[in-house]
């Protein structure tokens, strides 16, 4: 009897919630402010969570005619400037690096070997939380890629603790799981 007694007080909760709750069928008082909403929900980056610096990818890590190089993620200051400016996302601190597996390569003024003909690809949505990595991007050369997976923080302070990245990449439909990429914090 108990039980049944507490099981209608709770659907009749239940249906004051929902009849009480705003209209499915509402429009948008203010499209702008729609769109603004949605595309905030496009780039996601946890306040003071600092994931700076670059995930490099293995010899192996190849797509097709691609090699991933490396995936770099920006500092608090960066996100926060794209953030509150509404840069456009050809401009957002998060971004895939590859060089072409038969691609030239040649050599900077520090001595550093890079592809002359390497593809930047940046997020045109991201995630970046602990416990939470996600990038989309659409290239017109490469296809559309997928990371999602996870940032280890441990591996900021000592890189020898593990990668600094694990999960799954799809690049133009060509899926890699149990990826690990190392991090490194730059010169």
């Amino acid at each position: 009897m108990r039980s049944t007694i507490t099981r209608s007080f709770g659907l009749a909760g239940l249906c004051l919630v929902v009849a009480c709750g705003p209209s499915q069928t509402a429009e948008p008082a203010d499209e702008t402010a729609a769109e603004a909403g949605a595309a905030a929900e496009l780039f996601v980056h946890e306040a003071g969570f600092d994931a700076f610096g670059y995930y490099m990818a293995d010899e192996n890590r190849i797509f097709g005619d691609w090699r991933l190089h490396h995936m770099f993620v920006g500092d608090s200051m960066m996100f926060d400037a794209f953030e509150v400016a509404g840069e456009p996302a050809d401009e957002a601190p998060v971004w895939l690096e590859f060089w072409p597996v038969d691609g030239e390569t040649a050599v900077n003024e520090l001595g550093q070997e890079y592809a002359v003909d390497a593809r930047r690809v940046r997020a045109d949505s991201y995630v970046v939380e602990r416990g939470r990595f996600e990038l989309r991007a659409e290239d017109d050369v490469i296809g559309s890629v997928l990371v999602s997976g996870m940032l280890h923080p441990d591996a900021f302070e000592d890189p020898a603790s593990g990668p600094g990245f694990t999960g799954g990449m799809e690049v133009a439909g060509d899926l890699h799981r149990n990826v690990s990429l190392h991090y490194f914090a730059g010169d």
